[in-house]
């Protein structure tokens, strides 16, 4: 510590040898129990406050304490350690038991007076109170008296009122009943008069109507013997264009099966001479190249104008770059090889792709997935019908009958490429 003390038997004696900024430089007395800090004397003795208290609980309960060797060293950090020793000390330093005594008379008298203050000011706050009630009773008879004398004077003003409005209203009413017989009067007269009227009018447009009605008869008589003249000349229009069609369906039969036939005969020839070179141009990769495409193709719901069919025939191209770069030895060509092939066979190769797509419509291409135009949406956006009628009417039915799949169609599609001519 930085600070001793030195106990004796007659008194407490205090040395320090404190640095000049140690906390308890500030202080001028220690206590004489502990050597704790302490600002003052309690029960005669200067103690610091726990000293105080410690001595004032035995006291006031009345506690006794023992202690086998009754020499037990008391100082700060030992204090607590044995009660006996120090409830010892403290009366071998001065500490008197009466003073405790004294100062608990003394809280006991002051919560005496603290009381006898409370009750006397209890007393005097219900005086108050009572006065106060029996000032707002009066104030509260006086105005209920007030409030009844106004309300006498309110209803006799408003019976008053009451009479002069209902005497207004009876002038009102008479006054008001005879405009009223006036105006029924004159409203009488106003209808009869447009009764009158109406009933000429009606009679007019009812001799309007049958003369109307007639003239209508005559007309949907005529109109029905034109219908039944063009109806019978239709008829035999009809008759006549179906034996035609019919003798141009036999023979645009007989013209497909033939080329039918042709095409299978050169198809057979194509797939031979592939498998014969098939190590060098794998089916496995022209099957992956279409199958790459294929999954890139988007849906949209329709075409508005000949500008979207252009911009989807521009994506279709893009596609068709990307699918020859998937075709094998097509990257090991010259640029400008691969540019002439595409010149020459996008048109073949973007039809090959759309006729594959379109084996399962009747009369309809379709462009991309989901998206297909029939005939007259191709004349409207401007799309040649002539080339619409023959992948509509030759090339597809062709690929539905020989059932052709990815693999052929890439087979196709490659000898397209590589042999554009």
């Amino acid at each position: 510590m930085a600070h001793c003390n030195v106990f004796g038997s007659g008194g407490v004696g205090l040395i320090t040898h404190n640095p000049p900024d140690h906390p308890l430089c500030g202080f001028k007395h220690f206590c004489s129990i502990c050597g704790d800090r302490c600002k003052g004397k309690h029960f005669g003795v200067h103690c610091c406050l726990a000293c105080n208290s410690f001595f004032r609980r035995t006291i006031g309960r009345d506690l006794s304490f023992t202690c086998e060797n009754k020499n037990c060293m008391i100082d700060l950090d030992q204090r607590n350690k044995c009660q006996y020793c120090r409830y010892q000390r403290c009366l071998a330093m001065g500490m008197k038991r009466e003073a405790v005594k004294n100062e608990r008379q003394r809280l006991k008298e002051s919560y005496q007076n603290e009381l006898q203050l409370w009750q006397l000011k209890e007393i005097f706050q219900n005086k108050l109170e009572r006065r106060q009630l029996k000032e707002r009773d009066q104030n509260e008879l006086e105005r209920r008296q007030l409030k009844e004398r106004d309300q006498n004077e309110l209803e006799r003003r408003q019976m008053q009122e009451r009479y002069q409005n209902e005497l207004e209203r009876r002038q009102m009413q008479e006054r008001y009943q005879n405009e009223l017989e006036r105006r029924q009067m004159q409203e009488r007269y106003q209808n009869e008069l447009e009764r009158r009227k109406m009933q000429e009018r009606y009679q007019n447009e009812l001799e309007r109507r049958q003369m109307q009605e007639r003239y209508q008869n005559e007309l949907e008589r005529r109109k029905m013997q034109e219908r039944y003249q063009n109806e019978l000349e239709r008829r035999q229009m009809q008759v006549r264009y179906q034996n035609e069609l019919e003798r141009q369906q036999m023979q645009e039969r007989y013209q497909n099966e033939l080329e039918r036939q042709q095409m299978k005969d050169r198809t057979q020839n194509e797939l031979e001479s592939i498998s014969s070179f098939h190590s060098g141009m794998p089916i496995e990769m022209i099957l992956e190249a279409e199958r790459r495409i294929d999954i890139r193709v988007e849906r949209i719901e329709n075409y508005e104008n000949a500008n979207t069919l252009f911009e989807e025939i521009q994506k279709q191209l893009v596609h068709l770059i990307e699918w020859a770069q998937q075709i094998p030895h097509f990257t090991s060509l010259p640029i400008e090889d691969q540019l002439l092939l595409l010149r020459k066979g996008w048109n073949e190769l973007l039809l090959a792709g759309f006729s594959h797509r379109s084996v399962r419509y009747r009369e309809e291409i379709v462009l991309r997935s989901g998206v297909t135009i029939n005939r007259n949406t191709a004349e409207h956006v401007g799309f040649d019908t002539i080339i619409f009628d023959r992948v509509v009417t030759e090339v597809v039915p062709k690929m539905r009958e020989i059932k052709i799949d990815k693999a052929a169609l890439g087979c196709l599609r490659a000898i397209i490429l590589y042999n554009p001519d």
